[in-house]
Protein backbone atom coordinates (compact mmCIF):
# COMPACT_ATOMS: atom_id res chain seq x y z
CA UNK A 1 0.00 0.00 0.00
CA UNK A 2 1.18 3.32 -1.34
CA UNK A 3 2.52 5.83 1.82
CA UNK A 4 0.81 9.25 0.91
CA UNK A 5 1.76 11.28 4.25
CA UNK A 6 3.60 13.37 1.67
CA UNK A 7 0.84 14.17 0.31
CA UNK A 8 -1.06 16.09 2.89
CA UNK A 9 -3.56 18.60 2.19
CA UNK A 10 -1.46 21.74 2.74
CA UNK A 11 0.09 20.59 -0.97
CA UNK A 12 -3.00 22.71 -2.40
CA UNK A 13 -2.85 23.19 -5.70
CA UNK A 14 -6.58 23.26 -7.07
CA UNK A 15 -9.04 25.98 -5.54
CA UNK A 16 -11.44 23.17 -4.13
CA UNK A 17 -9.16 20.54 -3.63
CA UNK A 18 -9.94 18.05 -0.68
CA UNK A 19 -7.88 16.82 2.28
CA UNK A 20 -6.66 13.96 1.50
CA UNK A 21 -7.75 12.50 4.49
CA UNK A 22 -10.85 12.88 3.88
CA UNK A 23 -10.63 11.39 0.43
CA UNK A 24 -9.35 8.26 1.75
CA UNK A 25 -11.71 7.68 4.34
CA UNK A 26 -14.63 8.11 1.56
CA UNK A 27 -12.90 6.22 -0.89
CA UNK A 28 -12.23 3.00 1.94
CA UNK A 29 -15.57 2.66 3.43
CA UNK A 30 -17.27 2.93 -0.03
CA UNK A 31 -15.29 0.85 -2.07
CA UNK A 32 -12.98 -2.43 -1.90
CA UNK A 33 -9.82 -3.22 -3.68
CA UNK A 34 -9.78 -3.89 -7.16
CA UNK A 35 -13.33 -1.97 -7.47
CA UNK A 36 -13.99 0.98 -10.04
CA UNK A 37 -14.27 4.55 -8.59
CA UNK A 38 -15.88 7.38 -10.77
CA UNK A 39 -14.52 10.54 -10.01
CA UNK A 40 -16.82 13.45 -12.54
CA UNK A 41 -14.84 16.42 -11.09
CA UNK A 42 -11.23 15.32 -11.31
CA UNK A 43 -9.41 18.43 -10.38
CA UNK A 44 -5.89 17.71 -9.66
CA UNK A 45 -6.38 14.08 -9.10
CA UNK A 46 -6.57 13.35 -4.76
CA UNK A 47 -9.44 10.99 -5.71
CA UNK A 48 -7.02 9.28 -8.18
CA UNK A 49 -4.01 9.19 -5.66
CA UNK A 50 -6.28 7.55 -2.87
CA UNK A 51 -6.93 5.00 -5.27
CA UNK A 52 -3.59 4.33 -6.93
CA UNK A 53 -2.89 3.99 -3.32
CA UNK A 54 -5.83 1.82 -1.95
CA UNK A 55 -5.71 -0.37 -4.76
CA UNK A 56 -8.93 0.91 -6.31
CA UNK A 57 -9.31 1.10 -10.46
CA UNK A 58 -9.96 4.84 -11.59
CA UNK A 59 -11.56 6.83 -13.87
CA UNK A 60 -11.42 10.45 -13.65
CA UNK A 61 -12.68 12.96 -15.95
CA UNK A 62 -11.73 16.67 -15.75
CA UNK A 63 -12.51 19.92 -18.65
CA UNK A 64 -9.71 21.71 -17.84
CA UNK A 65 -6.50 20.66 -19.52
CA UNK A 66 -4.15 22.09 -17.51
CA UNK A 67 -5.61 20.44 -14.59
CA UNK A 68 -5.92 16.96 -15.99
CA UNK A 69 -2.22 17.06 -17.20
CA UNK A 70 -1.07 18.20 -13.06
CA UNK A 71 -3.45 15.12 -12.18
CA UNK A 72 -2.46 12.65 -14.50
CA UNK A 73 1.11 13.89 -13.14
CA UNK A 74 0.22 13.64 -9.45
CA UNK A 75 -1.76 10.24 -10.21
CA UNK A 76 1.10 8.66 -12.91
CA UNK A 77 4.04 9.59 -9.68
CA UNK A 78 1.84 6.98 -7.32
CA UNK A 79 1.78 4.83 -9.83
CA UNK A 80 4.90 3.94 -11.13
CA UNK A 81 4.82 5.95 -14.41
CA UNK A 82 2.01 3.36 -15.46
CA UNK A 83 -1.05 5.93 -16.62
CA UNK A 84 -3.73 4.59 -19.04
CA UNK A 85 -5.28 7.10 -21.28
Amino acid sequence: MQDLSHCGFYDKVHPTQKPLKLIEELVTVHSFENQLVLDPFMGSGTCGMVCVAKKRNFIGVEIDENYFKLAKNRIDELNGGIFDL
